[in-house]
Order: structure tokens, then C-alpha cells, then sequence
């Protein structure tokens, strides 16, 4: 996830001309309008490159194609020698990141992101990228507060993110044992996936209902264990699922929101389904 991030973003720099919702340990921001505006009418302009510095970077990504890293270091470090304006700079440090994070040294790739963060005149979608790049390197090394940080910041200005960016939220969440939250924004990342006619990911499936179990929340549970049943069908999924449904039937009583009834009927169904 995090390569691809950074991939994008160095194709951007090469190729182009709420509400709140608090946890009890941090926040996490949706889309502020207002803020997005403003910011975006002084920061959005075009890139200012030499064609030297283009062409630097392209053979540099060349020899990263090749896994040829130490060949792109020593790419573009010669852009070093040609007196760069700070948009070519903000890029030799971005690449160097990119470097950095391809060959998972992740403590340098951070303090090279952070370092082109402090860069001034950035554009408004070069600073958006680096945001979601802090947060998956930040994930990645279990600083899952920063990573929060980070994520929150590109959501604060993106009006359409991808459902991946609530997954991360999620998962980060989670790690701070704050299960509340983590549900939450894979809810919010379900709900961006339908919207887009995708599929959520069967491990993120798993996760939302373990996280509702973990929250003795059964019936939530057992939804998205329908919905991943649906999304993703198997003889297994529906095995799995019968076997759900007759352990809320041990478990039942009247304040279930499904009838004894109800729930016979369909565990006859998810049997069936499982071939059994």
C-alpha cells in the first residue's frame, strides 16, 4: 500500500501542469469543506522543473523498475549539483523518501516525509500525498497515533478518499484497543466501497466482525458475517456461518432481535449452502 502511495505521488509531481468523530485516546477528521477551499485557492499551482531535474528522476524511477537502488541513488544525487529551486528539492527529498521506503528502511523514509512536509510552497495535492504516505509509514512502524494524525490531516481536505484510508484508521484504532472507533471507520469504509460498486476485502470483513464479537455485539456480527458470506461465497463462508447461527440459537433469548424461528430457518439455509 505504502509503495503504491508514493508511486502516485512521484507521478503527480512529474506529470501535472465535518464533522468529528472522537475517540477516547485521539481524533480522527472528515471532510472540511471550508478548510479544503482555502487552502486549495493559495496552495494549487503547477510544478516549476528543468527538463534536467525531469529527466534525473525518470531514469532514477527507471533503475528502481530494475531494483537497481544504489543506480538511483546515485541518479539523483547528481541533481544536487544544479542549485534546485525548492520545487526541485521538495522532489530529490520525496524520491529520496521513496528510496528510503522501497527498501524498507521506513525510520529514514519517515524523517525524509516529514522533512519534505516543512517544505514551503508545496502544492495542496503534494501535501495531501505526503499526509497519507506519514500515515501507512507511521502504521507500518506501530506509531499508530501519528498515523492517526497524519490520516486525519488528508481527510480533513480530501472530499473523496478511498475506503483504504478508513481501513488504515481502522486497523489503527484497533491497535490502540479502542474497538468503538475501529468499527466505525470500517463502517465508513463499507459504505465508500458500496457507493463505489466495490467489494470490500475479505480480511477486512473478518476484522469488522471479530471486532463486534469483541464488543459482545453478536447480531452486528452476524450481519457482516452475511455480508462477506454474500460478497464472497463459499462452502466454507456458509459453514461458518451455520455455525454461527447455532450458537445464537444455544444462546438465545427474548430480547434477541431475530425469533428462535427466524434464525432455525436460516441456519437450515447456510447448512444447505454448506453442502451439509
Amino acid at each position: 500500500m505504502t509503495t503504491s502511495i508514493i508511486r502516485l505521488l512521484i507521478i503527480v509531481i512529474l506529470g501535472s501542469s465535518g464533522a468529528l468523530f472522537s475517540s477516547g485516546m485521539v481524533e480522527a477528521q472528515t471532510y472540511d469543506a471550508a478548510a479544503a477551499k482555502a487552502r486549495n485557492k493559495i496552495r494549487d499551482r503547477p510544478p516549476i522543473l528543468r527538463s534536467q531535474i525531469f529527466k534525473y528522476l525518470v531514469e532514477a524511477q527507471e533503475y528502481v523498475n530494475e531494483k537497481n537502488y544504489d543506480g538511483a541513488w546515485e541518479r539523483i544525487k547528481t541533481m544536487k549539483n544544479l542549485d534546485l529551486n525548492p520545487e526541485e528539492e521538495a522532489q530529490y527529498i520525496n524520491f529520496s523518501g521513496f528510496l528510503y521506503t522501497e527498501q524498507k528502511k521506513y525510520p529514514e523514509a519517515i524523517e525524509a516525509y516529514e522533512k519534505l512536509s516543512r517544505q514551503p510552497k508545496l502544492s495542496a495535492q503534494m501535501e495531501d500525498m505526503i499526509s497519507t504516505v506519514l500515515a501507512h509509514l507511521y502504521f507500518k512502524t506501530g506509531e499508530n497515533k501519528k498515523a492517526i494524525e497524519y490520516m486525519a490531516r488528508y481527510l480533513k481536505y480530501t472530499e473523496k478518499p478511498p475506503a483504504e484510508s478508513y481501513v488504515l484508521l481502522s486497523q489503527a484504532f484497533h491497535k490502540l484497543d479502542d474497538r468503538e472507533s475501529a468499527v466505525h471507520y470500517l463502517h465508513c469504509a463499507k459504505k465508500l466501497h458500496d457507493k463505489g460498486g466495490q467489494k470490500m476485502l475479505e480480511k477486512d470483513y473478518d476484522a469488522w466482525r471479530d471486532l463486534y464479537l469483541a464488543l459482545d455485539m453478536k447480531y452486528e456480527g452476524l450481519a457482516v458475517q452475511q455480508s462477506l458470506v454474500k460478497q464472497y461465497p463459499s462452502q466454507a463462508r456458509w459453514r461458518a456461518l451455520s455455525e454461527t447461527y447455532t450458537r445464537l440459537i444455544a444462546d438465545h433469548d427474548e430480547t434477541a432481535p431475530l425469533s428462535l424461528k427466524k434464525l432455525k430457518s436460516l441456519q437450515k439455509k447456510a447448512s444447505k449452502k454448506a453442502g451439509g
